[in-house]
């Protein structure tokens, strides 16, 4: 996710992003004319699809818990005056994750989001070395994890009595 909060340099910041496919970017802007800009690089990066923007404001950022793996802030002292606040953008940042604070399209600084107390490591493929595919996660509520929160390749990661499971996308529907 890539905060503009008017910097110049976020279009191109956030259509780079994309360019490889990899990832899914989404920009926010703080006005219509930062919109503008930011689907003008979109269009010009040819990575539409990948890369979107909208506008919205800051305060509350529509994420889910832990569902943002980098989130790029492009000037903090405009953003945190249109009402983000840091405890709101490490909400949203997965465990292990980063927040990347920029100033003058380049970056200033790193902030790698703590491990999450709540949640189970996983050391293998399948939880552990024993190929069970079952964790004592706490930090997940049913409702956002009933079908498939997360899609790992082949594997579907559900959440099944409290647990998070890993099963073969065929092992749900048949």
């Amino acid at each position: 996710m890539v905060v503009g909060c008017g910097d110049e340099a976020a279009p191109e910041v956030a259509a780079d992003l994309g360019k490889s496919g990899d990832w899914l970017v989404h920009a926010i802007a703080g006005n219509s004319q930062q919109l503008a800009q930011f689907n003008q690089a979109i269009a010009e990066a040819e990575v539409k699809g990948c890369v979107s923007a909208e506008e919205l404001g800051l305060k509350a950022l529509p994420y889910r818990d832990y569902l943002v793996n980098i989130l790029v802030i492009m000037d903090l002292q405009k953003a945190q005056a249109a009402g983000l606040k840091m405890e709101e953008a490490r909400r949203c940042v997965v465990p292990e994750g980063r927040i990347v604070i920029c100033s003058g399209g380049k970056i200033t600084k790193t902030e790698d989001v703590p491990p999450c107390p709540q949640m189970d490591v996983w050391t293998h493929r399948y939880y552990d070395a024993g190929g069970v595919p079952t964790s004592n996660d706490k930090a997940f509520e049913q409702h956002i994890a009933r079908f498939v929160p997360k899609i790992h390749g082949q594997l579907l990661a559900v959440l099944v009595d409290g647990k998070v499971q890993h099963c073969r996308s065929s092992c749900l529907w048949s």
